[in-house]
């Protein structure tokens, strides 16, 4: 369906400040976003937003309430982040060439959750009218590029202590660890591993574990480098 002139008023604050209509003037942005077929959502607190199995690719942006991003593997998961007004989604989804990967994460809904929704072929149609929309969406995509390795050259961080550190202070879960075994798969290390580094990290005054929860202490306390 198409926006109605009183939503794409309501809604233009937040979408020109995403990145992908950064410099876009008003005027156009309005006339685009009533030209388009996009989906105005809601979803209910835990309804899942997109998963593995998604059948038509899409961007999302997410307009009100938040979203948790989380991995799973097997019967284990782990909170990977928590998404907020105005982020998008999906772009794993998109421009597969028609090879059709299953989407790697799953995103679920929080309280008052809704999203603008654009399908791939109206984006594509988007990226035709407005080169600085493509243009802005492939600088994203070589920013995330970018990020994503530095989270790797983390990741494999010569000691396991180190992984497992780095782990719990970027967790949008807040160091809560809901399954041992989801995490050390993650981190590609065996549970003693697991077990063995949070007892380490817990000596050295790095984090406070109490059962499942797990506290990052003051920086202050960290022997890395």
């Amino acid at each position: 369906m198409n926006l109605t002139q009183a939503q794409a008023e309501r809604l233009l604050p937040i979408i020109e400040e995403t990145f992908l209509f950064k410099g876009v003037a008003l005027e156009e942005l309005t006339k685009l976003l009533l030209s388009l077929e996009v989906e105005y959502l809601h979803y209910n607190s835990g309804e899942t937003i997109l998963e593995q199995s998604i059948i038509k690719p899409c961007l999302g942006i997410l307009l009100s309430g938040s979203a948790i991003v989380e991995k799973h593997s097997g019967e284990g998961f782990m909170a990977m982040s928590v998404l907020s007004q105005g982020q998008l989604f999906g772009m794993a989804s998109l421009f597969s060439c028609g090879e059709r990967q299953p989407y790697p994460v799953c995103i679920i809904a929080g309280d008052n959750t809704s999203a603008l929704v654009i399908r791939e072929e109206t984006l594509k149609q988007l990226f035709s009218r407005n080169h600085l929309m493509a243009e802005n969406y492939i600088c994203h995509l070589t920013g995330r590029i970018h990020f994503l390795n530095n989270r790797l050259s983390h990741i494999i961080q010569p000691t396991v202590e180190e992984r497992v550190l780095f782990y719990l202070k970027h967790s949008a879960e807040g160091g809560n660890i809901k399954s041992f075994s989801a995490l050390a798969k993650s981190l590609c290390i065996s549970r003693a591993s697991l077990y063995r580094a949070l007892e380490s990290l817990e000596k050295r005054g790095s984090i406070k574990k109490s059962g499942r929860e797990v506290s990052v202490l003051s920086e202050q306390h960290e022997t890395f480098y």
